[in-house]
């Protein structure tokens, strides 16, 4: 007997730049606290957006992998 496949779709658009974007913030936000708590000032612009962008990479490339089960709709 063969198995029957479920129909997968992947995360809209607008979902993934969603969640990508809340992550991003999160991390430059984290790192922000952890240099204010080593160094005792604010984080340089630049530093906390490279941090972001670099955490914002493997959270999109898992996110345009991820598959959505649509038989449990």
């Amino acid at each position: 007997m063969q198995e029957q496949t479920k129909p997968t779709r992947g995360l809209p658009f607008w979902q993934r730049i969603l969640i990508t974007i809340v992550a991003m913030l999160i991390a430059s936000f984290l790192f922000g606290q952890i240099w204010q708590a080593i160094f005792n000032t604010n984080i340089p612009s630049f530093v906390a957006g490279i941090v972001g962008g670099l955490f914002a990479l493997p959270v999109w490339e898992a996110l345009k992998r991820m598959r959505i089960d649509l038989s449990r709709r």
